[in-house]
């Protein structure tokens, strides 16, 4: 029995062992199953990581090339439409370049054709050249005799002609009489001599007309009321060329009535445009020319003329004229014109890009600057 009890705990023994080590395998497989699980895990996270930067790699990359490929892209076409600008500027300004030097010879010569033309027929090709149009006269200047086309108001001519009025000496008489009693303190009577004198037209003394003068000189014996509205008709006479007068007489009786007055003068273009006509064609020993003036500075004028004996024939355009009506700029494009020493016979603001061509006219060379507006 004893020994029967001892081979059974042995038994018991020797089977337990086995049990306690299946368990432990049972521990061991599953830390095994679970370490690789981790180890899957962590090994399918690092792909998926890897796979994440590759992706992200090759993004950047392909942004990259693409961005260039569109800046570089970008710059060709740049390239391609500033080379096309400034292909647009430079026929531009070849193409105004060649309609000034167009237009200034077919002026010449129908100036040439104009001046050895009968009386009438040149009048009639006088008034087709210059049209209707506030920016363009011309001119026909024959001993004192003054006609524009179109017809044109002349405050002051170069040569008041003397058949215009006559000194009349009792316009003369009236004159010092008027003066005296203004003198002698007799208004009144200096008055009525004034008022007599101011209905005499067509009279003079000593070259002035005896009307401006009557009506200049009686102003300060009006009444105040009287006196302004005498003024402002004084100055409407004055500048609607009532009277034929000279540039000094002229001038010095709007400077005097400035005071009762008081504006703005309208620039005198044709007025100044006739005596640099009358200048030029007495003073030159061509039977044609042209010249630039700047009238009160700011005021350009091209002036052509042709002359023969006495007579001489005239065309004056405004640089406003040139730019509008001759060179007529391309949209997006302006033109200005300027002498070497900078002096503008068409004004232009700074502004790039541009380019310039010669020209050659006026007795001046000069540079055709053309630009483009932004």
């Amino acid at each position: 029995m004893g020994g029967g009890h001892a081979r059974d705990d042995t038994e018991q023994r020797t089977l337990r062992v086995p049990r306690v080590r299946g368990r432990g395998a049972a521990r061991a497989g599953r830390f095994l199953r679970a370490d690789t699980a981790v180890a899957v895990g962590l090994g399918r996270r690092l792909v998926q990581n890897r796979l994440v930067r590759l992706v992200a790699v090759t993004s950047v990359i392909f942004a990259a090339t693409i961005a260039a490929l569109v800046w570089r892209r970008a710059l060709a076409e740049r390239r391609v439409t500033r080379d096309a600008s400034a292909g647009r500027l430079h026929h531009a300004a070849d193409a105004g370049r060649i309609a000034m030097l167009q237009e200034l010879a077919r002026i010449r010569a129908t100036l040439r054709d104009v001046v050895d033309a009968p009386p009438g027929v040149r009048s009639a090709k006088l008034a087709e050249l210059a049209g209707n149009d506030p920016e363009r006269t011309a001119m026909v200047l024959e001993d004192q005799r003054v006609t524009l086309f179109p017809a044109r108001v002349l405050r002051y001519v170069p040569d008041p002609s003397s058949g215009d009025s006559i000194d009349d000496p009792r316009a003369g008489a009236l004159l010092r009489a008027a003066r005296e009693d203004v003198m002698t303190g007799q208004p009144a009577r200096a008055l009525v001599a004034y008022n007599e004198l101011a209905r005499m037209h067509g009279v003079s003394v000593r070259r002035d007309p005896a009307s401006l003068i009557a009506r200049y000189e009686r102003l300060p014996l009006l009444p105040r009321l009287s006196r302004s509205a005498e003024a402002v008709a004084l100055v409407h006479d004055l500048e609607s060329g009532t009277w034929t007068l000279s540039r000094s007489t002229y001038e010095s009786y709007r400077d005097e009535l400035d005071y009762f007055v008081p504006g703005d003068r309208d620039i005198p273009l044709w007025e100044e445009a006739v005596h640099a006509v009358r200048a030029a064609s007495q003073t030159t020993a061509d039977r044609g020319g042209e010249v630039v003036i700047w009238v009160d500075e700011s005021h350009p004028v091209l002036l052509m003329w042709q002359s023969r004996g006495p007579a001489a024939v005239a065309l004056a355009v405004t640089g406003r004229y040139v730019a509008d009506r001759w060179l007529r700029a391309p949209p997006g494009f302006g033109y200005g014109i300027e002498r070497v020493d900078r002096q503008a016979f068409l004004p232009y603001p700074p502004r790039d890009p541009h380019t310039e061509r010669p020209l050659s006219f006026a007795g001046h060379e000069w540079r055709m600057i053309t630009f483009a507006w932004p």
